[in-house]
């Protein structure tokens, strides 16, 4: 993702170029692959399997996915504002939030992945969204929150870091204080984007150097 300034507020902004294919995550045991494959070699799990273990139509991607209004709308605005704020610096990722009742055997990481994949895209402009898209899964009924990441973001958010945030708030997703969870997620979501990006930025930039030294050196052995 390159870097751009604000002409007018000196504001840092990343944009696609820094996001390259790094690598990838088994929804099930968290397996990372820089290739992408049809069973993961650990645990076996497939897409295939997910759709299997949620055999209902999945519903549209939206911004607030939460059939029980578990959020406001007070707080769907505090939300929406973090994210419109966030955006200035990262405009390519679209977060969506899902807060639902799973079934005790559910594991809310296939969930995820299952959301993913099978809700409906009807048009190019979410074809566009979807590999951008980071869902939080919210399983009001036992407790839990798991997030999952498109292809296109997946590979620069460090799985520690993100289970760092998720534990740091998870008072908050305890105590059903969703609203502070996702804001202090949102938060600390930041902080892994631009680490993320920056990383990129030097890989690349060190990239550049060493061509150009290499450039130089076949220049003077030509003369």
């Amino acid at each position: 993702m390159s870097e751009e300034r604000d002409e007018f507020k000196g504001r840092k902004v990343y944009r696609a170029g820094s996001f390259a294919k790094s690598v990838m995550a088994c929804p099930g045991c968290r397996l990372t692959t820089k290739d992408p494959v049809d069973q993961c070699h650990r645990c076996g799990c497939t897409g295939h399997v997910s759709v299997e273990k949620f055999p209902f139509p999945a519903p549209p991607m939206e911004r607030f996915i939460d059939p029980a209004g578990n959020l406001n709308e007070v707080e769907r605005r505090e939300i929406g504002k973090a994210l419109a704020k966030l955006a200035k610096k990262f405009p390519q990722p679209r977060f969506c939030f899902c807060v639902l009742d799973l079934s005790p055997e559910a594991d809310p990481r296939e969930f995820g992945f299952w959301m993913m994949n099978a809700s409906p895209v009807a048009d190019q402009e979410e074809a566009g969204l979807r590999p951008w898209t980071s869902l939080m899964v919210i399983d009001d009924a036992n407790g839990r929150v798991s997030v999952s990441f498109g292809y296109a973001i997946e590979p620069f958010l460090d799985d520690e870091q993100l289970t760092a945030v998720l534990r740091f708030n998870r008072q908050y997703f305890f105590g059903r204080d969703y609203a502070t969870g996702i804001l202090k997620f949102i938060e600390g979501i930041e902080k892994v984007l631009k680490e993320g990006a920056e990383r990129v930025e030097k890989k690349k930039r060190r990239k550049k150097s060493k061509k150009g030294s290499g450039n130089s050196k076949r220049e003077r052995r030509s003369k």
